[in-house]
């Protein structure tokens, strides 16, 4: 599980309009959190890179059409509404662009399974970039930080302009295994109390 923050910076700019602050659970290593919005459009296009990780493309699309809006996905990057850009260095090169455009840095000097996400405006242009160290990080850039901030934009349909930086609190990510009850023997056709959850 991504561990508590150690760092948290929060810069203000002016704008027209303000998200809800924003809640994201486990509360990332670091995030920053700037003044105004990014409205959340009918349709948003997802641009992907040759080798996205599917996993991530699938997640975002449900997420997004979760929170009422059409889904188009392309390869090569274009203009809309709102355009979200999905994947790392390795899996897409041109969020690299974005993440700079969002002044919001990028992977370098993360850990694996890092992540980087930004959201915000340029020059008149809606921009989300989702960038992990590998398709891991961009995995849990999506489901676990990106999704929140769409749910809790269902009603408002305004996305807070933020820059997040996250990794693993764990080097090692595993299972925990849990015993409970009186030690006995399992009749046939049965289970063992045993329960295993994962961790990161």
């Amino acid at each position: 599980m991504l561990g508590a923050a150690t760092a948290v910076a929060v810069s203000y700019a002016p704008a027209e309009a303000a998200a809800p602050a924003p809640s994201i659970y486990p509360r990332p290593h670091q995030i920053s959190v700037s003044r105004g919005a990014v409205v959340l459009p009918p349709t948003v296009t997802v641009v992907r890179g040759a080798a996205t990780d599917p996993a991530a493309l699938t997640a975002l699309t449900v997420a997004l059409q979760g929170a009422g809006v059409r889904v188009q996905v392309t390869d090569r990057p274009e203009s809309g509404p709102l355009t979200v850009y999905l994947g790392g260095a390795t899996e897409n090169p041109a969020t690299a662009d974005v993440l700079a455009t969002l002044s919001a840095g990028n992977t370098e000097g993360l850990p694996a399974e890092g992540y980087v996400l930004a959201t915000g405006s340029s020059h008149g242009r809606q921009l989300v970039a989702l960038a992990g160290v590998d398709p891991t990080g961009t995995f849990y850039a999506v489901v676990q930080s990106f999704r929140q901030l769409l749910s809790a934009a269902a009603r408002s349909r305004l996305l807070p302009v933020v820059h997040v930086r996250d990794w693993p609190a764990a080097q090692v990510r595993g299972t925990i295994e849990g015993f409970y009850g009186t030690p006995c023997r399992t009749p046939p056709g049965w289970t063992s109390s045993i329960f295993t959850a994962s961790t990161r």
